[in-house]
């Protein structure tokens, strides 16, 4: 009997994740940095705390190193004055990226502009990696996305392919306006659509039924220390989303054997029922609105990283594979790869680590 496709959404989040793990990692390769429980690169008092990609991307990439008013990058990241302050003292006092001199002006530490200076160029590297790694799939997959942008009426980006020079991977990426239109970008729009209109229908964060209802069997429970690796998300996340589950009603948790189970409720099971409902029914309606044989074909890209073959892992799971001195190299080997990304207040990482 054959087992019930993944959702669009999921096979988006795996991708987006792993692309994110590895620039990741390599940022965390070449950057001093410090962190709770693996140590500190350079002097701990002078280096910043490790983050994730989604931190630069939403925030720090528009600190130029001659700084900016704190007004002016209020406008520019589209945050008001509230979530301004928050992130500032995050960036700032808490991990040390940034200062704010007292005219007025956020400007990068020297440990920030160390950071900035392999941000600004680490998409492109990795992206490289990705075309010579997965050679068509990657430009499948590019070619995909940008055909869904352009039916779901964004404006697609020019690729421009050409050989820059002897060992370098055939790929240039140019956009209408200039910019690099980056693999995540193109992802996460897509993501965000299909997130925005499942949450829309639903009245429920995506990653509450695709990180933890989705695992659980309608009669049997499931340990808790179990849903880390079962749904990819830390544990962290989990007892985030546990707790955020216990007070809707959707789940029980009872105490055998000294192990916390986890179990569904009535309104568990509707809610988990409501997730693959509605995922299909998004889906079939995008291939009424963008074409079904767009979606047919982004949905065959995503699924040549992310579906395993012939027993191996997927694809994808390459992307993974990390350095040695890495802190995810202390970790349990990875299974699987969230069917939905969160990122939490700890620093960004998408699997809510």
């Amino acid at each position: 009997m054959m087992s019930q496709p993944l959702p669009l959404s999921a096979l988006l989040s795996q991708v987006l994740v792993a692309f994110v793990i590895e620039f990741d990692n390599e940022f965390e390769r070449q950057v001093p940095h410090r962190t709770t429980n693996h140590g500190a690169t350079g002097y701990p008092s002078r280096v910043p705390w490790l983050v994730s990609m989604p931190l630069w991307f939403r925030f720090l990439r528009f600190v130029p190193t001659g700084g900016i008013s704190v007004g002016e990058l209020q406008r520019t990241a589209g945050f008001d004055k509230q979530q301004m302050k928050m992130w500032l003292t995050r960036v700032s006092k808490w991990w040390g990226y940034v200062f704010v001199s007292p005219s007025g002006q956020v400007q990068p530490t020297r440990g920030g502009e160390k950071a900035l200076l392999v941000w600004n160029r680490l998409n492109d590297e990795i992206e490289r990696r990705w075309a010579e790694r997965y050679s068509s799939s990657y430009c499948e997959l590019r070619r995909t996305l940008e055909n869904f942008a352009a039916s779901a009426g964004t404006e697609p980006a020019d690729v421009v392919i050409s050989k820059r020079g002897p060992g370098t991977p055939p790929l240039e990426i140019v956009c209408r306006d200039g910019s690099i239109k980056m693999l995540p970008v193109l992802l996460g729009n897509v993501l965000a659509r299909f997130q925005g209109e499942y949450e829309g229908r639903t009245g429920l964060s995506l990653a509450l039924p695709a990180n933890l209802l989705r695992l659980m069997d309608t009669g049997a429970g499931v340990r808790i220390r179990d849903l880390p690796r079962l749904s990819g998300v830390s544990k962290e996340a989990v007892a985030m989303l546990v707790k955020i589950a216990e007070k809707r009603g959707y789940v029980t948790v009872d105490l055998e054997n000294r192990a916390r189970v986890l179990r569904l409720t009535n309104a568990g099971k509707r809610a988990r029922t409501e997730y693959e409902r509605a995922t299909a029914e998004i889906e079939e309606r995008w291939r009424s609105s963008f074409g079904a044989g767009t979606l047919a074909e982004l949905r065959a890209a995503l699924e040549r990283l992310t579906i395993p073959a012939d027993g191996q892992r997927p694809a994808v799971f390459s992307a993974l594979d990390g350095y040695p001195d890495g802190w995810r190299a202390s970790l349990p080997a990875r299974e699987v790869l969230p069917h939905c990304p969160m990122v939490s207040h700890r620093g960004g990482f998408p699997d809510g680590s």
